[in-house]
């Protein structure tokens, strides 16, 4: 076998950082993501597992940040939780029951300072 392919050293504790900031559990993050079960968020969060390209653009989505900021290990998790805006968390967010289409079918609305 090659070499593994790199893994961001520094995901696991900004996606900590997201869900902390959304102000939900990780039953609540696993139905919005649509995941099998809570225990794919603890893995994600625990450095366990690594999130595949859709469930990490799902967090970007509903974080409202930029992916390029999740996955690059140069933006400090200090940094982050500064690009998140959390000093305090949200109100504790209430998951849509349906949403209109799949993340990967909606329309993407670049953020400001993208191309």
């Amino acid at each position: 076998m090659g070499n593994p392919r790199p893994r961001p050293k520094l995901l696991h504790e900004k996606l900590v950082a997201i869900r902390k900031y959304l102000n939900v559990d990780q039953q609540d993050l696993a139905a919005w993501l649509k995941l099998p079960h809570a225990g794919r968020v603890s893995e994600y969060e625990s450095d366990v597992r690594e999130p595949n390209l859709m469930v990490l653009l799902a967090y970007t989505v509903f974080a409202k940040v930029h992916m390029e900021s999740l996955v690059d290990d140069q933006v400090s998790v200090t940094e982050f939780r500064a690009e998140l805006g959390t000093v305090e968390p949200r109100p504790r967010a209430q998951p849509k029951s349906q949403p209109e289409a799949p993340i990967h079918q909606r329309p993407v609305t670049l953020l400001h300072g993208t191309r």
